[in-house]
């Protein structure tokens, strides 16, 4: 079953399309012909719809589509370090999730669990306004990556230092416990944390290249 993401600028133009079309869409959703994909960053752009009535169509009709949602990237990030190590430790655990279904992503991203829609949610963004959490975290990684590229330009940002702030960020990732529930000594982490390579992680390692765009000091 192929996986198909949406971006935003698909929805906005689907949604304004005929009913015959939204049904299409929901039958090749329903049939498992296909499984799309939204991220949250769809229920920021509509919150952020100034025509409210237009932003809560937009998210009644991702909700429509039935999709997977993407987690939130730090939460990925978290998920995808953990994986690792609990590998490295040995620890037999499940692969970590990296999509679910809006209730769980929204429920993941206000730390309680709740029945909510896309419609509620972005309700709940409109209702917060611009500096709400999810944009203030885009924002700070757009501009952190921004920042960190014209260090790299300049010969400021060496990818020794770049590897050394790697390590240090996927430590603070690394969680506190096992899955039965046992605590990590501090002492495990940090070793892991100063030999993993940041290749083992894929979203991690994405980000570097967006900010300086090579893998090795050449």
């Amino acid at each position: 079953m192929p996986l198909i993401y949406f971006d935003h600028n698909y929805v906005v133009t689907a949604q304004q399309g005929p009913e015959p079309y939204h049904a299409h869409l929901r039958q090749l959703a329903t049939t498992g012909r296909a499984t799309f994909a939204l991220s949250p960053m769809h229920w920021v752009e509509a919150a952020e719809d100034t025509n409210v009535a237009r932003g809560d169509a937009k998210a009644a009709f991702m909700d429509s589509l039935a999709p997977r949602w993407f987690f939130d990237r730090r939460s990925i990030q978290r998920r995808e370090v953990a994986s690792v190590f609990f590998r490295h430790l040995r620890i037999d655990v499940n692969p970590r999730q990296m999509m679910g279904s809006v209730s769980d992503v929204i429920a993941d991203l206000v730390g309680q669990e709740a029945e909510r829609d896309s419609r509620a949610f972005v309700a709940h963004l409109r209702g917060i306004g611009p500096n709400h959490p999810l944009e203030q975290s885009l924002q700070q990684a757009f501009d952190t990556n921004q920042h960190n590229t014209v260090l790299f330009r300049k010969g400021k940002l060496t990818l020794a230092i770049t590897q050394r702030v790697e390590r240090l960020y996927a430590k603070q990732l690394l969680p506190a416990a096992t899955p039965a529930g046992i605590l990590i000594d501090d002492n495990i982490k940090n070793q892991f944390a100063d030999n993993c390579q940041i290749e083992q992680f894929a979203l991690l390692s994405t980000e570097r290249l967006v900010t300086i765009g090579v893998k090795d000091g050449s």
